[in-house]
């Protein structure tokens, strides 16, 4: 038996436009005669799940963590993402989005953003990876629906699909998925359908899993080694002949070891170490314009201290977990 909990409240547009104006009102009382343009990401599609997303473009960050303080004030305002002024010609290096609308300040985002197709398979791979499975398993195993959030993490898999669309023919079923969820979503408030929602979240499950073998397909066996992470996403990345070991072991995990870890199994291509040639060359470029690109850790100390013992945990689960299923 699931529990629902978190479930998204109506919100009306005038108190997003509300919270908009006054995050703008703030931002220029803190960087007063500084130079600051504010571009909003999207569009906010279903009110009451849809969060403010903000670039903000700064002559430098000396002034991101006041920022990003001011923004925790507003509860419809996500934590902005930053770039500077000097970065904007390689922005589509800094962010997948490319639709922007100016709020303020100098009107700085070029119009035609090239169109780079190992771009579009990173930014594909790091929802196959970082999120995906990973939030989806959690609520089906441990049986808690955090509703607002599924909305949401469901709803992500458009932007893989989109990508990997552009370089490879997807199935009907997968193009299907996204356009119906769509509506789904956006009527929530008329149908509350949980049940409906359960049917989402074990097809979102095998979408990711198709997603991911094409993502394989396009970019390749790398290495025949198995590689693993621990810590904030435990994963053991492994070639097998028959593409539903993916989907079998990992759930063989949380089987095994319950709810709690964000553990998956997953074709060698996916880890980023072994990539070569212009995708890794894409990649660098991506970290050289923003270092948390590839965020495995927190950000406080003291989190830091936790997660360490969490990897040393994670290392005799997982090799355990190896040995037991003689993968």
């Amino acid at each position: 038996m699931y529990s629902f909990f978190n479930f998204p409240k109506a919100i009306p547009y005038t108190e997003y436009e509300h919270q908009k104006n006054e995050f703008l009102c703030d931002l220029k009382n803190l960087l007063g005669s500084q130079t600051f343009s504010v571009y909003q990401i999207g569009e906010v599609g279903l009110l009451g799940v849809s969060d403010l997303d903000f670039l903000i473009v700064l002559e430098n960050f000396n002034y991101k963590k006041k920022i990003i303080s001011l923004a925790k004030k507003f509860s419809l305002v996500d934590k902005p993402l930053f770039i500077t002024y000097g970065n904007i010609p390689d922005i589509q290096y800094f962010t997948h989005h490319m639709e922007f609308d100016y709020v303020y300040g100098k009107d700085c985002i070029l119009p035609n953003l090239e169109k780079n197709q190992n771009l579009g398979l990173i930014y594909a791979w790091k929802i196959l990876f970082f999120s995906a499975l990973r939030n989806y398993y959690i609520p089906k195993y441990s049986k808690k629906i955090n509703v607002k959030a599924l909305l949401s993490h469901i709803y992500d898999l458009r932007y893989p699909i989109h990508y990997l669309g552009l370089m490879f023919p997807l199935g009907s079923r997968c193009l299907n998925f996204i356009s119906n969820f769509e509506e789904f979503r956006n009527t929530w408030f008329t149908h509350k359908d949980q049940e409906r929602l359960l049917d989402y979240l074990s097809e979102a499950i095998d979408i990711t899993y198709y997603l991911i073998y094409i993502f394989d397909k396009i970019v390749g066996h790398l290495s025949l080694q198995k590689s693993y992470f621990y810590g904030r996403y435990p994963t053991i990345c492994m070639d097998f002949k028959d593409k539903k070991d993916y989907k079998y072991y990992t759930e063989r995990y949380f089987k095994l070891f319950g709810s709690r870890d964000r553990f998956v199994v997953l074709p060698k291509s996916l880890d980023y170490r072994f990539w070569k040639g212009d995708l890794a060359i894409a990649l660098e470029k991506i970290m050289s314009i923003n270092s948390n690109f590839l965020n495995f850790g927190l950000d406080k100390w003291w989190l830091n201290r936790i997660l360490l013992v969490k990897k040393s945990i994670d290392f005799f689960k997982i090799k355990f977990f190896s040995w037991y299923e003689k993968i």
